[in-house]
């Protein structure tokens, strides 16, 4: 009996034993204490730089090769990568789709401005230069060669040079001239400042004396704005007319003090009329001012109608903003009777209301008489297509909608 009750004790006590252990808290063997963090964000940040260093490094070149560049060199330039672990599949995925988005819009530029004869080998030739004379190295070079280089030659260069890059001020500085006949501008870096002081001039506003002819008086008519002095100004003046001269005189001011150092003062403009005119307006019939987004929108408008009115083809895709825009389109839609071709596409506040009925901010049945193409590319959904059947139920089957 003595025997079997020492027995029943020791189990009870293994027992219990037992069930203390199982109970006890155990320490968690998933903790990565703070050493091992910092080796592996160490381990980590290696191999980030060694993959940067490897992707950076330009492909070896065998010697006496020359290496041409293509279409597709600048999207197989490698993006730099960013020492740390990845980012989250989410970001990834936007990222892809917004430099797919780009990329279309890129390519429905293209299309815009690109010749048709765009393989042939003048073309390529043009682009492979516009190439080099992108290069900072090259446009020391290049400030030799440009002016010795014929209008239409340097027209072309300017069409891909905006295609690739666009103008800086250095490029833009080379390539001024008053015998253009198409100018392309689209995705300037220059200021607006930069680029009418480059093409547009002002001199003091004489009375001509009148011809006895009608068409004698008509040569000796300048096409330009005529800013009169107070006095000159009678009563029956509109107000599109003080709208015009609240935006054209502060470009009348900076053209004086730069060409003429002349200080300018209110009491000045109020005494002295004055011409702003172009050496441009006899020539240029096309001009391309896509995605000049710095630029003021009603300001270039009076610019453009007062000084170029013959102008014939005019791409401002992208250029215009919201709040301006409308009016912007309106200006030039009244005084740019010649066009034939307009590019208003890339605005994504452009609506149907805008552009076509009662509320629109053309005038359908009085301006725009000659145009036969209007790009609306890139709008918002289903704009261009309503823009197109309005068209055709008004009656204006000759105009073609490019969407």
């Amino acid at each position: 009996m003595v025997k079997s009750r020492q027995w029943k004790t020791k189990l009870k006590s293994y027992e219990n034993s037992s069930f203390n252990k199982d109970n006890t808290p155990r320490a968690s063997t998933s903790v990565e204490s703070v050493s091992d963090k910092i080796k592996r964000l160490r381990i980590e940040q290696h191999r980030a730089e060694n993959n940067r260093l490897k992707l950076s490094q330009p492909p070896e070149i065998q010697p006496n090769l020359v290496r041409y560049e293509t279409n597709n060199t600048a999207h197989q330039i490698p993006i730099p990568l960013t020492a740390g672990p990845p980012p989250p599949p989410s970001w990834r995925s936007n990222t892809r789709e917004r430099q797919v988005s780009v990329q279309r819009l890129q390519e429905k530029r293209k299309v815009l401005v690109t010749p048709d004869n765009a393989n042939s080998l003048y073309t390529l030739c043009a682009h492979q230069a516009a190439r080099q004379i992108i290069q900072v190295s090259k446009k020391s070079t290049w400030a030799n060669v440009l002016p010795y280089l014929s209008i239409p030659v340097k027209q072309t260069l300017m069409q891909y040079i905006s295609l690739i890059d666009g103008l800086d001020d250095i490029l833009f500085d080379l390539f001024v001239s008053f015998d253009y006949n198409d100018l392309c501008f689209e995705g300037t870096r220059v200021s607006f400042a930069t680029f009418y002081k480059a093409y547009w001039r002002v001199k003091e506003l004489r009375q001509v004396e009148e011809a006895d002819d009608w068409w004698d008086q008509e040569e000796l008519m300048e096409v330009g704005y005529e800013h009169r002095p107070i006095d000159a100004i009678g009563a029956e003046e509109t107000d599109i007319k003080d709208e015009r001269e609240i935006h054209l005189e502060p470009v009348i001011s900076a053209l004086l003090t730069e060409q003429h150092r002349i200080k300018v003062t209110e009491a000045l403009l109020d005494r002295q009329g004055y011409l702003l005119f172009s050496p441009l307006s006899s020539r240029l019939t096309c001009l391309n001012i896509s995605f000049a987004v710095q630029w003021p929108d009603i300001s270039l408008a009076h610019l453009l109608v007062t000084t170029m009115p013959g102008l014939q083809q005019l791409r401002t895709a992208g250029c215009f903003h919201s709040t301006e825009g409308p009016r912007a389109i309106s200006i030039l839609s009244q005084g740019l009777r010649a066009l034939t071709v307009w590019d208003i596409g890339f605005h994504h506040w452009l609506t149907v209301d805008i552009v076509c009925g009662i509320t629109g901010q053309i005038n359908w049945k009085r301006d725009l008489g000659g145009l036969t193409t209007l790009y609306l590319q890139n709008l918002q959904e289903g704009v261009a297509a309503h823009v197109r059947d309005w068209l055709t139920s008004e009656g204006y089957k000759q105009i073609r909608v490019v969407e």
